[in-house]
């Protein structure tokens, strides 16, 4: 007993990073990864699947399937990932439907470490709070950070910062984001005053997703000593280190578009033969064919200027950044947009990258890239009637061959990939083998690499 004892008090202390940046392609899967890397020709060359980089596939399931506390407070054995069930030839397909996480539940667990029931931020089953990471990073002195491109009070980013019993009450978690988060910066879509092309509308839409406040729907440039831009010149200026941020403490930008940055752009070819333009036709249209808005800043400069506010932190940071139009795509079944998005998160795991590179190196910075969970089932051409076919890789710049078979989510194993300190321990937490997909490990296990960088 002594022997062990003191085995554990000389063993050494898991790698405290000294900033954190969990990148998250919502709503992606294996396959969403692999269908976009085999658009652009970099199957398996992505910036995050070098030799320095730990790789595993991770399960998603929530605590409970229901969307509000049941006052149990025990795991639901029939959502536990089990690959017998997932790979079924005959059942696979409606077990992994029926069994599915939301956002809500599964960015809690990356924010808590606890799992809980679905549309909940940072709450339990048993109905009360659940201690965050913006709470974690106040207890720490450090800076805390979220960028979405996507409604930034949608669940994702809401459940770092904010809890509720409901990802659906957005207006009463956009006020806590902003009023009462203390969070550093918050960035993403869905201003009330444009629509998906980003042009002015003569009446507001969507306020609740901003919190129905003047400082967003006047709007109002500072506020309580939080500054305000909405302009893509502005969050250009802040990605440049050059935005005059004199007098403010805190920044929440809001892109002037509605519900994302560029996914919500109406199509300019009748793809589906109907006689007009409308959102039907992304179901058909490929990749890049639609002019991108020019009025938007990219995820990748929204990102750069999140890295400039919180890297002034001399305690350090978390930063998530989030591509969750992705999510929107795969929910739609529109194979074009969702190759589109993967792509712009890639390249923002460039640019983040880049950024580790030129601020502390790899010693000092943690990145986490993953998704949330799947969705939009998408599997090979022939998923519909053949069980599981594998997506077809046609070439570069062509779109690969396959399908969606759901408009939801699905509880499949999704990719994890991370480097830097304490990113090799996920290792160790992969105990189960997966006959497709090997070893994984569960989205409870991820802030066990995280929380040496909060001091615990």
């Amino acid at each position: 007993m002594v022997v062990a004892i003191a085995s554990l008090l000389l063993a050494p202390a898991p790698l405290a990073p000294k900033n954190v940046i969990l990148m998250i392609a919502d709503g992606s899967g294996f396959n969403t990864f692999d269908a976009a890397s085999m658009y652009e020709g970099r199957l398996g060359r992505q910036a995050f699947q070098g030799k320095e980089w730990t790789q595993l596939a991770m399960s998603t399931y929530p605590l409970r399937a229901e969307k509000a506390p049941g006052f149990i407070g025990k795991q639901d054995p029939n959502l536990v990932y089990s690959p017998a069930k997932a790979w079924d030839k005959k059942h696979g397909y409606s077990w992994l439907k029926d069994t599915a996480t939301d956002s809500g539940a599964s960015a809690t667990v990356y924010s808590t470490g606890s799992k809980t029931y679905c549309h909940g931020i940072c709450w339990s089953d048993m109905d009360k709070p659940i201690p965050n990471m913006a709470d974690f990073c106040r207890k720490a002195g450090k800076s805390i950070g979220v960028v979405t491109s996507v409604e930034w009070a949608d669940a994702t980013p809401a459940a770092m910062v904010a809890h509720n019993r409901n990802r659906d009450n957005h207006a009463e978690i956009a006020r806590e984001m902003v009023e009462k988060s203390g969070v550093d910066v918050i960035m993403g879509a869905c201003h009330p005053w444009y629509d998906g092309n980003g042009k002015r509308r003569s009446q507001m839409a969507g306020a609740d997703w901003v919190g129905n406040q003047d400082y967003i729907t006047k709007p109002i440039p500072t506020w309580n000593g939080i500054r305000f831009i909405e302009a893509k010149a502005d969050f250009e200026a802040l990605a440049e280190g050059k935005l005059d941020l004199k007098g403010c403490k805190r920044l929440v930008g809001t892109a002037q578009v509605s519900g994302a940055l560029q996914l919500n752009r109406t199509p300019t070819r009748d793809w589906n033969k109907d006689g007009k333009l409308s959102r039907e036709d992304n179901k058909l249209a490929p990749a890049n064919v639609d002019p991108k808005l020019t009025t938007v800043p990219s995820l990748s400069t929204m990102a750069l200027g999140a890295l400039n506010l919180v890297k002034k932190n001399p305690k350090g940071f978390f930063l998530m950044v989030e591509g969750g139009a992705v999510d929107h795509a795969n929910h739609f079944n529109w194979p074009g947009r969702m190759i589109e998005e993967a792509v712009d998160f890639f390249r923002t795991v460039e640019t983040v990258c880049q950024w580790v590179a030129k601020n502390g190196g790899w010693d000092k910075n943690l990145v986490i890239v993953t998704t949330d969970h799947e969705c939009g089932f998408v599997l090979g051409p022939n998923s519909d009637t053949i069980p599981f076919d594998p997506i077809v890789n046609i070439g570069k710049w062509k779109m690969p061959g396959f399908r969606h078979n759901s408009g939801g989510h699905t509880n499949a194993l999704v990719p994890i990939f991370a480097r830097g300190p304490g990113a090799a321990r996920l290792q160790s937490f992969a105990t189960k083998t997966d006959p497709v997909r090997g070893k994984y490990m569960d989205n409870t296990d991820l802030i066990r690499i995280i929380r040496p960088a909060l001091g615990n």
